[in-house]
């Protein structure tokens, strides 16, 4: 099967009629029947049927024509990409949440690589209404949990994509959930207690030398709102303070990452990693676990933030942490 044949049949499903598909393709009919004759051969499904209204694709034939219209999407990309990318300029601003930090060099790396006349700035601190600033172009992309407020003025993470996609200027990009991990020295009595194991009970926790790594004030109250120990500190640890306090018998309760618990081990391979089992009655799930989202315009008008966008895409696929269960864009 050849691209000139894709075409042409995308184009016969647009014009519902293959005599007029020719004319618009500047073939013969004869001609333009034969070649999707070849392609119905070669597949061994009938693309179209014939009927009263015209040209009409069978069921197989919609599957087909879904795939052929992604085949020329990525090679209309492809033409286009290598001839606009170096020459692209301006800015683009990207919103990244606490919990994917670690992927911070590498969205810096592809940005610097694939558009050296370009500008990128990050920001990491919380910002709320992140889907309207994308819609107005305040910002270009932002991964993060999508943060809004309930009636009685706690702030809650919303899990439900359906809820946050009303705006269609926006395409919400589902990510992998977040979860919380606990990161205990090896010699730690609970290491002992819990030897093989790989998932710890809040509760447990909660008797020890524990410090909450989370990234928002919000956060911190509404834990202590069901958990009231005020002897925990929320803090903004970074990694060498970290080590030090594990090394001083603290369990460190980090901020939630889509890692699973293998991968995150790589980043404290002398420690032990836990996932956090919420047991205590009443604690909001959000509290320990949260879904998150990748936030952009999928049909800006700009080409440096079109480009970025699937730049992006192809990282956290590389990464695996594009939530496949809820398949493509949902805009």
């Amino acid at each position: 099967m050849r691209l000139t044949q894709i075409q042409q049949i995308l184009e016969i499903e647009k014009c519902t009629s293959i005599s007029q598909a020719a004319r618009n393709l500047f073939i013969s009919q004869p001609a333009l029947s034969a070649a999707l004759n070849e392609v119905e051969l070669e597949i061994g499904v009938q693309i179209f049927t014939r009927t009263k209204q015209g040209i009409r694709p069978t069921q197989d034939g919609l599957r087909i024509l879904n795939a052929m219209k992604n085949i020329a999407n990525e090679i209309n990309y492809i033409e286009t990409y290598s001839a606009q990318l170096e020459d692209l300029t301006g800015s683009v601003t990207f919103m990244l949440g606490a919990s994917y930090e670690f992927l911070y060099c590498e969205l810096i790396q592809r940005f610097k690589e694939n558009f050296p006349k370009a500008n990128i700035r990050f920001i990491t601190t919380f910002e709320p209404n992140v889907q309207d600033k994308i819609s107005r172009d305040l910002i270009d992309f932002a991964i993060m949990p999508v943060y809004m407020t309930t009636v009685h003025g706690d702030s809650i993470y919303v899990s439900d994509v359906q809820q946050i996609a009303a705006n269609k200027n926006v395409t919400i990009q589902p990510l992998n959930f977040c979860h919380s991990y606990a990161v205990i020295n090896r010699q730690h009595t609970l290491c002992k207690e819990y030897a093989g194991e790989t998932t710890i009970a809040l509760s447990r926790l909660l008797t020890e030398q524990l410090i909450l790594g989370r990234q928002h004030k919000d956060d911190y109250e509404l834990f202590l709102k069901h958990c009231p120990m005020n002897k925990f500190p929320i803090v903004g640890i970074d990694r060498s303070t970290i080590h030090e306090l594990l090394e001083r018998n603290y369990a460190i309760f980090l901020d939630a990452t889509p890692l699973d618990l293998q991968q995150y081990q790589q980043y404290y391979p002398q420690y032990q990693i836990f996932s956090i089992h919420n047991d205590i009655a009443g604690l909001p799930l959000s509290t320990l676990e949260w879904a998150t989202f990748f936030i952009y315009k999928k049909n800006s008008a700009r080409k440096l933030q079109q480009f970025y966008a699937r730049e992006v895409l192809e990282l956290l696929k590389q990464h695996q942490l594009l939530n496949e269960d809820w398949g493509n864009d949902k805009n």
